[in-house]
């Protein structure tokens, strides 16, 4: 059964239940996570056997009978299945009804009932693509999946779903009710499709995937405004920022009670600073902040930074942080700084950096390439 509405703040500790299926020593055997609409209820982890692969995958199957029983369609079909003809009658009058000047012309009830009950009987999911299989990601793809047309059910939105593919740079997808997320290796070159575990720990936005899938090549999204889609898309999206796309549009998020909680995955709104591997990073409109632990008693003359238009260079004490890296979005050199302060804790001073975004309003979904980091 799905979750009604909450108004709760959601909570992203990482609770699970048992595994629906028992730990086998079965090779072919992997793991995906059903993600509650409701933050405060646990995620569940789910164990199939992955022998069947891309043919007859047993995520799909799963998830497809799971909604099926979830958005009322099997019971739709057994009362169908069960009808008197009288009650037929009656089902046919309700549902002309409903459609109004959009009921089939022509149409007699047998006919309409017929068709309604083909339609209800055919198990299915939305299948959003997180990411799509890269060299830089390893070859592996993670999904997202959604019953049809989630929201016309009245289901909530599932912020922590939501939170998980915005990290991945699609921060205006949007999702309802209970969602479950899967991976796999896929190489197409070798020909290997194979199910992979996702786990709980997975579905944090801070994840190293994550991190991976939106950087460059990296097989997400980037932040500008789109919403995860499909493979044909990302791939498109892909291939025009090889080819050196125009900057993205600016993000505009629906307003409702969980916006803030999809934008403070990128430092935004005053949310927690991201965490890299050389220092933390957060963002507003126009600028991106960049903070780093610097030895204590470090001077100015022993740090250099040299900011490129689309490049970031930084040295101290004769050791080089980054190099020429490569920045998410173009920046106004002349108009960029940085600064030397003291911190709380005396064993280290922070080197402040703060970088004019060229495109003001531009969400960045990171600063450097991970690979020049």
């Amino acid at each position: 059964r799905q979750p009604s509405p909450s108004n709760k703040t959601p909570s992203f500790i990482i609770q699970t239940r048992p595994s629906l299926a028992m730990t086998s020593t079965n090779t072919n055997m992997f793991q995906f996570v059903m993600i509650p609409a409701e933050s405060e209820n646990p995620m569940e982890t789910i164990e199939l056997d992955g022998s069947g692969g891309l043919t007859n995958d047993a995520l799909v199957a799963h998830v497809k009978d799971y909604f099926y029983r979830a958005t009322g369609a099997q019971a739709r079909v057994e009362t169908l299945n069960q009808a008197s003809p009288q009650e037929r009658e009656q089902i046919a009058a309700q549902i002309k009804q409903q459609l109004g000047t959009n009921a089939p012309p022509h149409m007699d009830n047998d006919a309409l009932l017929d068709l309604l009950h083909r339609n209800q009987s055919q198990a299915s999911c939305d299948i959003t693509a997180i990411t799509v299989p890269t060299p830089t990601n390893g070859h592996t793809a993670v999904s997202l999946y959604a019953a049809d047309q989630a929201k016309e059910h009245g289901w909530p939105l599932n912020v922590r779903a939501m939170a998980l593919v915005a990290a991945c740079g699609y921060p205006q997808s949007q999702f309802f009710g209970n969602v479950f997320v899967g991976r796999a290796l896929d190489h197409e070159t070798a020909d290997i499709w194979k199910r992979i575990d996702f786990t709980p720990e997975d579905t944090s936005p801070q994840a190293d995937w994550v991190r991976v899938a939106r950087s460059p090549g990296g097989g997400g999204g980037r932040g500008g405004g789109s919403s995860a889609s499909s493979l044909s898309g990302i791939l498109q999206q892909q291939q025009q920022q090889a080819g050196g796309a125009a900057a993205p549009p600016p993000i505009q998020i629906q307003n409702h009670q969980n916006a803030t909680e999809i934008t403070s995955q990128y430092g935004l709104d005053g949310g927690p600073p991201v965490v890299e591997s050389w220092g933390t990073w957060t963002q507003s409109n126009p600028e991106v902040e960049l903070c780093l632990q610097v030895p204590a008693g470090t001077k100015s003359k022993q740090v250099q930074v040299q900011f490129g238009r689309t490049t970031l260079s930084i040295q101290v004490h004769d050791q080089v942080v980054l190099q020429k890296s490569k920045l998410f979005d173009p920046i106004v050199p002349d108009d960029s700084t940085y600064t030397l302060q003291d911190s709380k804790d005396e064993d280290h001073r922070e080197l402040c950096i703060t970088l004019t975004k060229a495109h003001a309003n531009v969400t960045w979904t990171w600063v450097v390439e991970a690979s020049s980091s």
